[in-house]
C-alpha cells in the first residue's frame, strides 16, 4: 500500500504533517527574521592601570585619553568558572590618526544633529579593524595592530587558571 492510499483511508495524517511543516516553517521565518539581540555599546569598560581595574564610560570616548592624569584604554572583561570571576582580556585604544578621523566624522554627526555613535567611521569595518591596536594587560606587553597577524594572540582569550572563558562582559 502506498502513500496515497494511507492517506485516503486515514486523512488525520495527512492533516498532522501538514500542520506540522506549516509550524516548522513558522519556526524558520521567525528565527530568520526575529529581532537580533545586540549589546548595549552606550558603555564600554575602560582602565587606567593597564587591566588591572577597569570602569565603565560611555562608549563614545575614543581611547586613549586622559583620566586623573592617567592614559585610558579599552578594557575587553571577560568572565569564567561560570560567571564568578572576571579578567580584562586585552586593552585596545586608537591610533592616533584614526582617533582624528574619528573625532572629526563625531562632529560631522553632532553637527547633523545625530548622537556621536552615528558617526560614519562607525560603520565601515575595515576602518574600525585597521583603526585600533591591541596588547594583553600588564606592563611590558607591546601594543600591535588588531589586523596584523601578531594580534591573533593578543585576542585568542584565556582565563587566568587556564579553564574556559563564559562570555565577554558588556556593561
Amino acid at each position: 500500500m502506498g502513500i496515497r492510499e494511507n492517506l485516503r483511508e486515514k486523512p488525520a495524517i495527512g492533516w498532522v504533517a501538514a500542520g506540522a511543516l506549516v509550524l516548522i516553517s513558522v519556526a524558520v521565518l521567525a528565527r530568520t527574521y526575529w529581532p537580533e539581540r545586540k549589546a548595549d555599546t552606550s558603555r564600554v569598560w575602560y582602565t587606567d592601570d593597564d587591566g588591572r581595574t577597569w570602569f565603565a564610560d560611555s562608549g563614545t570616548l575614543l581611547p586613549p585619553f586622559e583620566r586623573n592624569g592617567k592614559t585610558v584604554a579599552v578594557a575587553e572583561v571577560y568572565s569564567y568558572a561560570g560567571g564568578g570571576k572576571k579578567f580584562c582580556g586585552y586593552l585596545a585604544k586608537f591610533k592616533p590618526d584614526a582617533q582624528k578621523q574619528l573625532e572629526a566624522s563625531q562632529a560631522e554627526a553632532k553637527r547633523a544633529g545625530k548622537p556621536p555613535e552615528a558617526a560614519a567611521l562607525y560603520r565601515d569595518p575595515r576602518f574600525m579593524s585597521a583603526a585600533m591596536l591591541v596588547k594583553k594587560p600588564g606592563a611590558g606587553n607591546e601594543w600591535v595592530p588588531q589586523d596584523d597577524a601578531k594580534a591573533i594572540d593578543v585576542l585568542t582569550i584565556k582565563s587566568p587558571d587556564g579553564s574556559a572563558v563564559d562570555q565577554v562582559l558588556v556593561y
